[in-house]
């Protein structure tokens, strides 16, 4: 005999197909009854014996019954527990350029892109939620995964301590890389039901490149100049450089 409870679980988000299939004589529309909001959803036949249909993004714990024909029984039940999916709770950037360059390290949160000098060194931070989520980064489009490894999410040393001088700390997976070229990446995270996160989110890092200086010679304006011995010549020039 059928159960009288058919219990399902499902990611926050996603599409729960539902398939109900009658014995004896078979009607024309089936009704779905939400307990929860009151509504109904009529399902017309999709085979000799089925009916099929979708509930699209669930986002919260649903009990639903089946009634059609004679049958108002509403049984077996259905209830559906959705679980909330991994996700990324905050994402940190600490770019720290090579040191001819004089620049200083940079750091940057919540956000989904950053810049960086080529040959910089760069650490990219995330902390998952729930805190025991695993995962690897995907680059774009070349499908590489690049290892995660466990640390502690990074504090801006600028905002200093708050409150008794103590700074929170949370778990973070991360990875570091020097750049030379662009890097477009996701994160890919799985907890411990394997729930994934459904929807990962794309961020990059710019590379820029180190234009050479430039001179710009203002005076004198000719190539060749005569002077008498002992002369003083006046030199004016424009230098620039990006950095």
């Amino acid at each position: 005999s059928a159960p009288e409870v058919i219990r399902v679980r499902a990611a926050r988000g996603t599409d729960v197909p539902v398939f109900v299939r009658a014995d004896g004589v078979v009607p024309d529309v089936v009704t779905l009854r939400f307990e929860e909001s009151g509504a109904t959803l009529d399902v017309p036949r999709g085979g000799p014996e089925s009916f099929r249909t979708v509930v699209p993004s669930v986002q919260d714990d649903l009990t639903v019954r089946v009634t059609g024909g004679d049958d108002d029984r509403g049984v077996p039940r259905i209830e559906v527990q959705v679980l909330q999916p991994p996700d990324l709770a905050a994402i940190a950037f600490l770019v720290t350029p090579p040191a001819y360059s004089g620049l200083e390290p940079t750091y940057a949160a919540d956000v989904t892109s950053v810049r960086a000098l080529a040959g910089s060194s760069v650490e990219v931070h995330v902390a998952p939620a729930p805190p025991g989520a695993r995962g690897v980064a995907r680059t774009f489009p070349d499908d590489a995964e690049i290892a995660l490894a466990d640390g502690t999410f990074p504090v801006d040393d600028s905002e200093g301590a708050e409150g008794n001088g103590a700074r929170p700390t949370l778990p973070s997976l991360r990875f570091e890389r020097t750049v030379v070229d662009p890097l477009r990446f996701r994160f890919e995270l799985v907890d411990a039901s394997g729930l994934k996160n459904p929807d990962p989110a794309l961020f990059g890092i710019e590379v820029f490149e180190d234009a050479g200086p430039e001179v710009l010679l203002l005076s004198p304006t000719r190539t060749d100049r005569a002077v008498v011995a002992g002369s003083a010549v006046p030199l004016r020039a424009l230098v620039r450089d990006d950095l």
